[in-house]
């Protein structure tokens, strides 16, 4: 063999070994991209799972607070009625309490033990407390 044959047959060995570098790393760079790919539409599956937990435990917060909301609105109307309740015990009481007092005055005015009147004439002011001890003027 001549050196130029052997010249032609390392040219085209160097020529075969780059095409064949050259293949495996097109198949090995389909490989990672495929891998990769792969890999994403996992990690987005993943994502999405998570986002959908998220919106879940939104939707269960949301729940939770439309439920205080609501708690808290029958209690202002339950404070709202108890206060009225409240208002007109207050006017009973006062208007019993009134009675009270004008069944006293009856009752002092009555009583041939009680003196009505003051030394200026006038109708003498009564304690609205009640006694068990007969008054006498003073």
């Amino acid at each position: 063999m001549d050196a130029s044959t052997t010249v032609w047959i390392i040219v085209g060995i160097v020529i075969a070994i780059v095409v064949i570098v050259a293949i495996l790393l097109l198949l090995t760079s389909r490989r990672r991209r495929d891998d990769k790919a792969e890999a994403d539409r996992t990690r987005a599956a993943e994502v999405r799972r998570e986002a959908q937990e998220r919106d879940l435990d939104a939707s269960a917060r949301e729940a939770e607070a439309a439920r205080a909301e609501a708690d808290a609105q029958e209690a202002r109307v339950t404070a709202e009625r108890l206060s009225r309740e409240s208002a007109n015990r207050h006017t009973d009481a006062a208007a019993l309490r009134g009675d009270a007092e004008q069944a006293y005055q009856r009752a002092d005015t009555i009583d041939p033990d009680i003196d009505t009147i003051d030394s200026d004439g006038d109708d003498r002011a009564r304690d609205t407390g009640p006694t068990d001890a007969p008054r006498t003027s003073a």
